[in-house]
This record gives structure tokens, sequence and C-alpha cells, in this order.
């Protein structure tokens, strides 16, 4: 026996093997932080194209044995749909009802279907099947039923809004509020989004695991500061020209497919995976650099900056309505304010 270990999905992306029986248990993270929580990384494992990944690793008779303990019954539904999707017959299914807990056992294969003696309640699943959506790489949200942002959620988010204001208000006063830096609380707001959805496109390239996100969040800080230390060696440059170059690279970023990477080489999946990443967080440096320098009260814009990046946060949620690449549209939006707003300060 031969132990690797490594995150899952990353793993299956390395090896060539195809092996009879592939066994996947309920990931601990889960477990311990339940619905409640903003976790989503982990989510990966349980996408559709997770799933087909591990079709492709099994032998023509080989069997998939997914086990998942959860209080909510609906992921026992949306894995029932995926897997039944994949492997094209309805997957064996046994699940025991504990108290506040739900434990599940689906076998899975291209050679193995359900009878009746083992799963007598199939045609009840595929009727529930249409009010969950199963969990996909651009929307990995395994305890979400459909789409869209849970009420807990926005009642936390709204809290952390609403002191946000409230310490704003008190430390500034009315009259330093009438003169709001929004292009650089736009910037903050945009930046976040790009970093957060650097995060996650890394961690489905290379496995989320704590060596991945130290490697993501240490490029992200150099980045930032090679772009600094690029405006003072060669700037200031035209703030209009990096704007549209930063709006192209957006652009570029959600027109590629990020599971495209995955058939590449890893140096490749490395070299695509990080300029995909990188270049508009460079760019996006950049300009906070140059438009930051011009402010006369640079105190009060940072905190205008940071303010914005707790939007930026709190934006992020929308992911779980709209998908994680639609961050990059609504990062290009608010980038696209950002510089109509600095054009009317110029003005």
């Amino acid at each position: 026996m031969k132990v690797h270990i490594d995150d899952a999905r990353a793993f299956l992306k390395k090896t060539k093997k195809q092996y009879d029986v592939i066994i996947l248990g309920t990931l601990d993270s889960q477990t311990l932080l339940s619905g409640m929580s903003s976790i989503r990384l982990d989510n990966y494992i349980y996408t559709t194209e997770s799933f087909r990944s591990i079709k492709e690793h099994l032998k023509p008779e080989g069997v998939l044995i997914l086990y998942h303990m959860s209080a909510n019954p609906a992921i026992s539904i949306k894995l029932y749909k995926i897997l039944t999707d994949i492997f094209e017959v309805h997957p064996l299914m046994h699940y025991e009802i504990k108290p506040l807990l739900f434990n599940y056992t689906l076998v899975a294969g291209s050679k193995v279907e359900a009878s009746n003696e083992f799963n007598s309640s199939f045609q009840d699943f595929n009727i529930l099947t249409n009010l969950v959506s199963p969990p996909t790489d651009d929307w990995p949200y395994l305890y979400l039923d459909r789409h869209g942002i849970p009420s807990h959620y926005l009642k936390a988010g709204g809290i952390i809004l609403s002191i946000s204001l409230l310490s704003i208000i008190l430390a500034a006063g009315r009259k330093n509020l009438k003169e709001t830096d929004w292009t650089l609380f736009l910037l903050g707001a945009s930046f976040l989004l790009l970093e957060t959805k650097s995060v996650t496109e890394m961690s489905l390239l290379f496995g989320s695991t704590w060596q991945v996100n130290v490697l993501v969040f240490a490029s992200i800080l150099a980045l930032i500061f090679i772009a600094n230390l690029f405006i003072l060696r060669k700037g200031p440059f035209d703030k209009t020209r990096i704007f549209f170059i930063l709006f192209i690279s957006i652009v570029i970023s959600y027109a590629i497919p990020t599971h495209s990477l995955l058939d590449l080489p890893l140096a490749g999946q490395w070299i695509l995976g990080a300029l995909i990443t990188a270049v508009p967080l460079f760019f996006a440096g950049m300009l906070f650099s140059q438009i930051f320098a011009t402010r006369k009260e640079p105190t009060t814009s940072l905190g205008y900056n940071l303010m914005g990046a707790i939007c930026g946060g709190l934006l992020e949620y929308s992911s779980m309505a709209l998908g994680t690449k639609n961050l990059y549209l609504l990062a290009l939006v608010l980038y696209i304010l950002a510089f109509l707003v600095h054009g009317r300060e110029k003005n």
C-alpha cells in the first residue's frame, strides 16, 4: 500500500492510474464547520467536474463509494443527481437518520444500478433533484440548496457594514464625509474581489492545501510590492492607459475557463494560471500606488480604501448567487466606476 498526502482533486490530476474502487469520505472541515461557515475551497471535491475526473480514473468495472455525513438532507439529493448524470445509471444508496444528522452511502459505477431492494425511493429522488442546484467548479457550494445568498450571510454582512459606516462617521465627522474619496473606496472593493478570485482559482488548479494558500497570498503581497517599486523606478505612467490595460486583462481572465488549464502540464498550469491571476492584480497595484500618491490627506484616503475592501469582502458573497467567475465582471464594473470618478476629480 502506498500513501499519498495531497488534495484529492490535485492528486487525481497528477496520476494517470485507474482503480477498481475509489472511496470518498466526508471532509473534516465540512464536518466541523457546517453550512454556517463560509469555507468553500474543500467543496471543489464535490463538484460535477470533480466527479467526472473520478470516473475517468475508474476501470470499466470500477466503482465509486461515497460516504457523507451532514445535517442537511439536500446534500444527498445533489450528490445523487450528479452521480446519476455522470454514470448514466442510478447509484445504489443507503442512508440512516440520526438525531440532527444524516449518514448516507452512495455506490456508483457504469455497471452498477440501483435495485428496488436496495434503493426503493430513487423515483422520489428524481423529483427532488429539480429543487436543488448541483455544485460545479463555478458554483462549488455544497451546503446551499440553490443559487442565492442565505439570509444569515445577509444579516451578518449588514451588521459588519453598519458598524464600519458608524465608525467612519464618528471618526471623520460630517465635514470630512462630504469629501469622500470614492476613487480609493472603489479601488479597495474591486481589488479584494480580484484577490479572492485569485485564491479560489489557484486552489482549484493546485489544491486547497496550506502550501498553495501561503504561496498565493505571498505572491499577491509580492505583486503589490513590485507594482509600487515599478512606479518608483519607471513612473509615473498615464493612469488612463493603465485603467484600460486593467480592463482588458480582467476580460481575458474572465474569458479563459480555469478548468481548461487542468489539461496542461504542471509547468504550463503554473505559468498560465499565474498570468491569469497576476496580471490584473499587478496593474491594479500600479493604479493604487499612483492615485494614492496624489492624496493630500493619505490617512483619510487609506481609511476609505480599507472601507472599500470591507465592502468588497461582503460583495464576494454574491458568488453564491452569481457564481465565482462573475466576480471578475463585478470587479470590472467597480474599476470602470473608479475610472469615471477619477476622471471627474481631474476635471
